[in-house]
């Protein structure tokens, strides 16, 4: 809790039984929060909203393979194997994108990037992709 009385959204991400937890440039007040610490504050939930389907919309259209998506900080691609996760994954990070590699997949945090870094960011994980096979 800051001085001014606002938290730091922050996104846990567990992986080998281990958690960290990234800070985000977004913070609330306990009025945005629920008790459970779940996001009340429409503003921030529309937001989550616009990005993940911005994301979405350009993966679908790139051809980039992913899980179903309802709602969350994350979205998830899909992979055939773990050891093609790393590759990407590895490549991924050369170009400055930051993800979590999970079982079979990785995840983008939509819920980090303001909305302008979102369009055009599936089209580059594609052309980083195609560059791999």
């Amino acid at each position: 809790k800051k001085a001014d009385g606002t938290y730091n959204i922050k996104i846990r991400v567990t992986q080998n039984m281990r958690k960290k937890y990234l800070s985000t440039p977004w913070y609330v007040t306990r009025e945005d929060l629920t008790r459970s610490l779940k996001l009340k504050n429409q503003k921030y939930i529309d937001l989550m909203k616009k990005r993940s389907e911005i994301f979405l919309e350009e993966a679908d259209q790139a051809g980039l393979a992913h899980y179903p998506y309802k709602e969350g900080f994350f979205v998830t691609l899909k992979m055939k194997d773990n050891a093609y996760r790393d590759a990407f994954h590895k490549a991924l990070m050369a170009e400055h994108i930051y993800t979590v590699a999970v079982n079979k997949g990785i995840r983008v945090a939509v819920c980090s990037l303001p909305v302008a870094k979102v369009y055009g960011l599936a089209e580059k994980m594609k052309e980083i992709e195609r560059s791999l096979n």
